[in-house]
């Protein structure tokens, strides 16, 4: 039966709803498929008609397909809602349109259609039973090939959770082969989400539909992706949940997009903030000009801040009386032209650029930016300063300054360029040619060296040039020459500088030199002057010294060459001295090897010489005291003597003491009384003589200058041993405090030589008796030694004088005894002081360096 349909008014957001969807890939290949397929089909969202195809179209006879879009459910089915049936339900329904009714059997599943929830509802006409099973399996293949091609990945689940079905979707996405999953249970669900996971489950298992969740899924692998999910209960006839659908969309890629965006949006918001100027944007909204974006190191300078400004009217913030800015704001927006325009804000000179963005012919916005002006402007004001103070300085130098043209004229001389060529104004000069004034010998080349600066805009280098001045004389300059504008013309400009004074100092510095030479020549004095280490000259005395034929045998050598190699640290150091002191260095003792390999005692010092041959060199003088030396060793064996002839009485009856128990013992034996505690004494005897003896040679021996590590604990025990005798027969005792296990370097028999120097005259000084305190102190540089007597004491006047050689106080004295000590402890790089007071005693203080310091 037919009847006659109403008209259908449908709503304006029905037909934006229409408009506004979009396919994506995968839901345009499946809607191809469904407009192919035979079977009468329907998407709705629950209520409005999504899509029909054409075979819905033919079943209906009615409305075209565009017209069924848009329509409520409600206006098409007579007898029921379409939202009652349940999925994969077959139902009677009866579907009207303009003119029939027709009966049909529905088949409903849900899907995503836009990316929406969505029901898909498949047709057959109820009267049509032969055709009937082809149309279901043409149904059930289309629903298959929905699945299975569909890009999402769908599973479906009964109520515990075990799976049902997978799509191979779901296995490109999870990994698992449905064999491997089929009635199990998949952990896709992370730790950290299981509590999400329940809430999702709750809410579906009540009946609703969960669509599109962002949430993360685990692979087979244990690796995380990022989804988006649709869930859905799945019901039977009787509209009991069985299970659950869902179906996954991999949003890794989308993630990534939409992190990368941020990221930009965060970098060029930095940029923005972080660039030195100032970036705004601002557009026309109601007849204001509302600022949209503003930001930049320039804002804060002015005192602002984005917070401050944005959504602001524009006028509100550069001042409604500042008419001319105003006026290019407002050009830029209503005339659609750039504008650049200068303004000062809070104390700032900036230049803001303004341009319009255009669409579709309207500004839709001006975008600008500011840059600072200030520095540049105080750089403006300062080059006018600096050009009129450069302009005085020209003027008023007292450095002559010629200007040259290109054709080799003069453009313009200062003052003292004036006074320079003897002129009395500057018209005499200007405009002369070059010959006028420049010697004839020079002219030639002075006019190629102006013509050349004018081509290569390149100063010269300095040179010398003989001048004619304007009464004839002639005059030696310097001069050097830089390409200038001027007039705005390439001119050179030449700064000048008068020599005669210099021509003749060094005409005066070469007769020195050569009397210079001549007198280390003939100076008898060995001297080398070099360059670094080089030699470059050496007088007559110094080719005898280093063994040499002729001074050509020395020149280019290096003075290092002939240094024994214990010196050449110590000479390298004093060169690095000489050249940052600039004054003469000490004399200090080296040893030399000549050509001959002969090794010379010598003694050194050296100068800087700066203005010798031209070049700056270093003079080193050396003495020969070889023979000294052998004189000084004469003299510490001289007093070495003399020590020992002064203690030998001492040593006589230390030794006596053991001849007489030898002597008692030996009687004994003599008369049979034989006993080995005899024997035993009588051997304790003779180590002892041995010893006293021992230490008694030690000062009589020839020396040995080598320098070793020694004890020097040890060494000070031994001759507080040796010299205790000598102080218990004059009432005297020594008192001391060592520290133990202190090593230095140095010849031990000559230390030794020195305290019983020391000790014996303190003994000395203290005719009715006393003590005598030996203390020693030690720090990482040094190792300190005080020896204090309480006797006599020294007068001041005497004080001065000790350690001049054969000055003494003492009748039998040779005057030699300090003196020597004072040699010994310089060789060890020590120093040795005496500080005495009249009747009060004296202090001698000894300071040796630590082994870590020693060279």
């Amino acid at each position: 039966m037919r009847i006659k349909g109403k008209g259908i008014n449908l709503p304006k957001v029905r037909e934006a709803l229409r408009k506004n969807k979009m396919l994506s890939g995968y839901e345009l290949c499946n809607r191809n498929l469904l407009d192919g397929s035979a079977v009468p089909t329907m998407v709705h969202d629950g209520s409005i008609v999504l899509y029909v195809n054409a075979a819905f179209v033919r079943m209906m006879e009615g409305f075209s397909p565009e017209e069924y879009t848009g329509k409520f459910i409600s206006e098409l089915f007579a007898e029921q809602k379409i939202a009652d049936m349940p999925f994969y339900a077959v139902e009677r329904s009866l579907i009207q349109n303009k003119q029939v009714i027709v009966e049909v059997e529905a088949s409903r599943l849900p899907t995503i259609f836009h990316g929406e929830p969505a029901q898909l509802m498949m047709f057959k006409e109820a009267v049509a039973q032969t055709r009937t099973e082809e149309e279901l399996r043409s149904v059930k293949h289309l629903l298959h090939s929905f699945v299975e091609n569909t890009t999402d990945g769908i599973v479906i689940v009964d109520r515990q959770g075990l799976v049902i079905q997978i799509n191979e979707a779901f296995e490109r996405l999870h990994g698992w082969k449905p064999e491997e999953v089929i009635g199990k249970a998949l952990p896709m669900v992370p730790d950290f989400l299981l509590e999400e996971a329940k809430q999702i489950h709750h809410e579906v298992s009540s009946g609703k539909m969960v669509c599109d969740y962002e949430t993360y899924k685990l692979r087979k692998d244990g690796s995380i992706f990022p989804v988006s999910v649709t869930v859905s209960a799945l019901k039977d006839s009787t509209g009991n949940i069985i299970g659950f659908v869902g179906v996954e969309r991999d949003i890794t890629q989308s993630k990534m997009i939409e992190q990368n965006l941020r990221l930009a949006q965060e970098e060029l918001a930095t940029a923005i903030r972080e660039q030195q100027g100032l970036i705004f944007k601002y557009k026309k909204i109601n007849d204001q000009y509302i600022l949209t974006l503003c930001d930049g190191e320039l804002l804060y300078r002015f005192g602002l801040s984005p917070e401050e400004l944005i959504g602001k009217q524009l006028w509100d913030i550069i001042g409604r009386g500042s008419e001319n800015l105003i006026a290019h704001y407002e050009c830029a927006i209503n005339e659609m032209e750039n504008v650049n325009c200068e303004a000062c804000f809070n104390g700032i000179t900036y230049i803001s650029s303004l341009r319009p963005i255009i669409q579709d012919g309207v500004v839709v916005e001006i975008i600008g930016s500011c840059v600072d002006l200030t520095e540049r402007k105080q750089t403006e004001i300062a080059l006018q300063e600096s050009e009129e103070r450069f302009r005085q300085l020209v003027e008023l130098s007292p450095a002559p300054i010629i200007v040259y043209g290109e054709d080799c004229s003069i453009l313009f001389v200062n003052g003292a360029a004036v006074n320079l060529l003897a002129a009395t104004e500057a018209n005499e000069l200007i405009g002369k040619s070059v010959e006028q004034f420049v010697h004839s010998d020079s002219i030639d080349s002075f006019c190629k060296l102006i013509k050349h600066l004018i081509t290569e805009n390149s100063p010269s280098n300095t040179i010398e040039l003989r001048m004619v001045r304007r009464d004839g004389s002639f005059l030696d300059i310097e001069a050097r020459g830089v390409t200038i504008m001027y007039s705005d013309k390439k001119a050179v400009q030449f700064l000048c500088h008068d020599i005669r004074d210099r021509k003749i100092a060094e005409e005066t510095l070469r007769e020195s030199d050569r009397r210079y030479q001549m007198l280390l020549k003939l100076s008898p004095e060995p001297t080398v002057a070099h360059d670094g280490e080089m030699i470059v000259y050496a007088n007559d005395a110094a080719v005898r010294l280093l063994g040499a034929e002729s001074r050509e045998e020395l020149i280019g050598k290096s003075l290092l060459s002939f240094f024994h190699p214990d010196y050449l640290d110590d000479f390298r150091e004093r060169m690095r001295l000489v050249k940052e002191t600039d004054s003469q260095l000490s004399l200090v003792e080296a040893k030399l090897i000549t050509l001959n390999n002969e090794v010379v005692e010598t003694e050194g010092s050296s100068i800087y010489v700066y203005k010798h041959l031209s070049v700056p060199l270093i003079q080193s003088v050396f003495r020969d005291i070889t023979e000294r030396k052998r004189t000084e060793e004469m003299i510490i064996r001289s007093e070495k003597l003399s020590i020992v002839g002064q203690l030998a009485a001492g040593v006589a009856h230390e030794i006596r003491n053991p001849l007489t128990t030898l002597k008692g013992f030996t009687q004994l034996l003599k008369a049979g009384k034989r006993n080995d505690a005899y024997i035993d004494l009588m051997q304790v005897e003779l180590e002892r003589i041995n010893q006293i003896v021992s230490e008694f040679m030690v000062i009589a021996k020839p020396q040995n200058v080598e320098l070793q590590q020694h004890d020097l604990y040890k060494i000070i025990d031994d001759v507080i041993q040796f010299m205790e005798m000598q102080a218990i027969m004059n009432k005297v005792e020594i008192k001391y405090n060592l520290i133990e296990n202190v090593t230095c370097i140095c010849n031990q028999d000559q230390l030794k030589q020195v305290f019983i120097n020391i000790l014996k005259n303190a003994i000395e000084a203290m005719p009715n008796g006393g003590n005598i305190d030996i203390l020693m102190s030690c720090t990482e540089e040094s190792i300190d030694i005080q020896f204090i007597d309480y006797g006599t004491g020294i007068p001041q006047e005497i004080l001065s004088r000790l350690g001049e050689p054969f000055f003494t106080t003492k009748e039998t004295g040779t005057g030699l005894g300090i003196m020597v000590c004072q040699k010994i402890i310089e060789a060890h790089k020590g120093t040795m002081q005496i500080e005495s007071e009249l009747n009060k005693g004296t202090k001698i203080m000894i300071v040796l360096p630590n082994v870590k310091q020693f060279g």
